[in-house]
C-alpha cells in the first residue's frame, strides 16, 4: 500500500521544480508531514501525489507537467471536498479591498446606476471641489489630468517583453517572484531573486499563461540594478 502512495522520488521532483535537494528538504521539513505527504523507502525519500500538491501550494506554483498523473475517478464526497479546497484557495488568493475603498465603491455604484432603463445615469460623485466659474455663472471647463496608465498593448504573445513590478519574493524559492502587469498578478522565473526587492521594475519576457521570465540579468546589489 505504501509503495503505491509514495511514487515521486525527491531527486526527480527537485529537478522538475528547479530546486536543489537541500532547499527542497528544508521546505519539506517546514510544510509537509512524514507518513502522509512523504516517506523514506529503501533509503530514498519519496512523495505522495497529495504531498506534491501541498508542496507546490506552499510555493504558490503549479505542479510541473508530467509529475502528477491524470486524476482517477473519485467518489462524489471526494469530488465535493476537492471543489471546496479549490474554492477556498481561490478566495484566499484574492486581495481584499480596504474598508474605506469598498464603501466608496458601493456608494458610487449605488448613486450612479440608473433606476430603470428609461432614466439616464446620475453623474458620478465629484472627487474634488468645483473649480472657478466662467463668466455668466457657468462652470469653467476643467482640463483632465493626464492618465499615468500606459497604452494598452493588448494581450502578450510568447516572446513579447513588458515592464513588470515586483511585489513579492519567496526566500525558500529564489527562482520565482510575484509581479504585477497592470492589475494582474503574474509569476516571473529568474536565476536568483536574492537582491530583488518589492517595488523594483523588471523587464520580462512572456512565456505562457501567467508565467514570465526575467529578460535581463539579476540585480547585482540588494534593491539596485
Amino acid at each position: 500500500m505504501s509503495a503505491d502512495r509514495f511514487t515521486h522520488p525527491e531527486k526527480a521532483l527537485a529537478r522538475s521544480l528547479g530546486l536543489s535537494q537541500r532547499d527542497l528538504r528544508t521546505i519539506r521539513d517546514d510544510t509537509l508531514e512524514r507518513g502522509r505527504d512523504w516517506q523514506t523507502e529503501h533509503g530514498e525519500v519519496r512523495y505522495s501525489a497529495d504531498g506534491v500538491t501541498r508542496l507546490c501550494a506552499s510555493l504558490k506554483i503549479s505542479p510541473p507537467d508530467g509529475v502528477l498523473p491524470a486524476p482517477a475517478p473519485e467518489s462524489p464526497a471526494a469530488d465535493l471536498s476537492t471543489a471546496r479546497t479549490a474554492l477556498l484557495q481561490t478566495l484566499l488568493a484574492r486581495p481584499l479591498l480596504p474598508e474605506h475603498i469598498g464603501a466608496q465603491l458601493a456608494h458610487t455604484l449605488t448613486h450612479s446606476a440608473p433606476k430603470n432603463s428609461s432614466e439616464p445615469a446620475s453623474p458620478p460623485v465629484p472627487l474634488a471641489p468645483p473649480g472657478p466659474s466662467a463668466p455668466g455663472g457657468q462652470p469653467a471647463a476643467v482640463t483632465p489630468a493626464a492618465s499615468p496608465t500606459p497604452p494598452d498593448l493588448g494581450p502578450p504573445r510568447p516572446g513579447d517583453q513588458r515592464e513588470l513590478v515586483c511585489v513579492r519574493t519567496y526566500p525558500l524559492n529564489r527562482r520565482i517572484v510575484l509581479a504585477t502587469l497592470g492589475t494582474a498578478e503574474v509569476r516571473v522565473r529568474l536565476r536568483d531573486s536574492a537582491n530583488l526587492r518589492p517595488g523594483m521594475r523588471l523587464t520580462c519576457r512572456f512565456l505562457q499563461a501567467d508565467l514570465w521570465e526575467l529578460a535581463t540579468r539579476c540585480p547585482r546589489f540588494p534593491g539596485k540594478w
